[in-house]
């Protein structure tokens, strides 16, 4: 069987279908680069870290209003769409921070 057979059936097994998986894939790469600028935004300030997640979750939920609104026409998601944009790029963000950033500093 070929890479992208495998690909498919391992993707069918987790439930995201071909016709999904750009949308998906749209969904991390906006949370990576969420992330990244989350993480770029880090200080030593709790009280900042806080505002930048908070602005980073409106930004997030600004994005999926448009990507919903604008492109596809659904608003009725797109609330949902945001927060898990949000997490996708906390998560990211954390990654990147404990593989990056940690290391860097542990030395």
């Amino acid at each position: 069987m070929r890479f992208s057979e495998q690909f498919s059936a391992r993707l069918r097994q987790v439930g995201i279908s071909r016709q999904a998986f750009p949308v998906w894939a749209s969904l991390l790469w906006r949370g990576a680069l969420l992330g990244a600028t989350l993480l770029l935004s880090l200080t030593d300030d709790r009280y900042v870290n806080l505002r930048h997640n908070l602005i980073a979750y409106i930004v997030a939920l600004v994005w999926s209003y448009y990507d919903g609104v604008l492109a596809h026409r659904r608003l009725s998601m797109a609330w949902f769409e945001g927060l898990l944009l949000y997490l996708a790029a906390v998560a990211i963000a954390n990654l990147l921070n404990l593989a990056i950033v940690y290391p860097i500093v542990a030395v």
